[in-house]
């Protein structure tokens, strides 16, 4: 459950290191289910989409509360918990339990579009009921797998054989099924209606220290990264403002002399790209200017306690690398 939450829009090298703090600290769901929001944040920490850690929590909530502690066996009670998608519940539901439920991710999606020659928009209801027949087939007629080694069976198809470019057909063992190898035009599937372009975003923020801590305000609620502390900055990712010692005194209450931008770096947050520009205070403002209304500290980014985003951690790093 866990392993399937943060492997999702996330690299597997990221996960790794991170899955196994968590387990080490939150060993079943009643103990997660404790978790603070700070706490759940620190805890996802570097994983991004930081959304999935809140549903989790909560569904670990719902876990408690009505199994018992247990994740539930049963398809439908499985697919209500928050954060738990037809995707998430096919594959908890078919490796944990042995439920014949389709699992899709984009590996099955291309190896079955290949192989069904399924030429229209791969994310279109008939392109998925072709997917999930396909599998409840497999799923069926398997003598000696369990519906969640056939899901696992595909998906690893698709990362290393039915790969989106320069495919391995004549290792494939469905090459002599394949429609798509017949007709030659595997790197064709899947087709899709595409991806919006991404938005470029030119921004800046601030670094002012004192005494080896940073100067960070909690993001609002609503906002991406809600929750977690960041630099001030003319927004991230959305810029809201022109002049960035404007921008603190209306957002923090205080009055900064900032030098000229001295390091940049990029990073991307869903579907805005930004180039984020570094700027640090001449005369970093001591922690009690700060308004009594507004939820900004001085902090260490390495503290364990504070859920810090990743451009925390970049901007400085920048700064280091001058």
């Amino acid at each position: 459950w866990v392993s399937e939450i943060m492997l999702q829009q996330t690299r597997v090298e990221a996960v790794r290191e991170r899955f196994e703090s968590f387990l080490a600290k939150y060993r079943d769901p009643r103990a997660f289910a404790e978790a603070s929001d700070d706490e759940v944040l620190v805890a996802w920490r570097g994983l991004g989409y930081y959304r999935r850690a809140r549903s989790l929590r909560d569904a670990a909530r719902v876990v408690v509360t009505e199994h018992d502690g247990q994740v539930p066996r049963d398809s439908a009670a499985l697919r209500s918990l928050p954060g738990i998608g037809e995707y998430t519940q096919g594959a908890i539901g078919s490796i944990a339990f042995d439920l014949a439920l389709p699992a899709i991710d984009g590996n099955v999606e291309r190896v079955l579009s290949r192989v069904l020659w399924i030429a229209c928009d791969s994310k279109s209801r008939e392109a998925r009921d072709r997917m999930r027949d396909e599998i409840r087939s497999l799923h069926a007629n398997a003598q000696d797998s369990s519906p969640g080694d056939v899901n696992q069976a595909l998906m690893e198809l698709g990362a290393t054989i039915c790969t989106p470019r320069a495919p391995k057909c004549e290792q494939c063992p469905w090459m002599l099924f394949c429609d798509a190898y017949e007709r030659g035009r595997a790197e064709e599937l899947p087709r899709t209606s595409g991806r919006s372009k991404a938005t470029a975003v030119d921004t800046e923020v601030l670094v002012a220290r004192r005494e080896g801590a940073v100067l960070m305000q909690r993001v609002p609620a609503g906002e991406i990264n809600a929750g977690q502390y960041c630099l001030p900055s003319l927004g991230i990712p959305i810029r809201r403002d022109d002049d960035l010692e404007q921008s603190i005194r209306r957002s923090m209450g205080i009055r900064v002399r900032i030098g000229e931008r001295t390091a940049s770096f990029k990073h991307a947050i869903t579907k805005w790209r930004l180039t984020v520009h570094v700027r640090e205070a001449l005369d970093p403002p001591p922690p009690d200017a700060i308004a009594a209304d507004v939820d900004a500290r001085y902090a260490s980014p390495r503290d364990d306690d504070v859920p810090t985003t990743t451009i925390v951690r970049k901007a400085l790093r920048a700064l280091d690398r001058r």
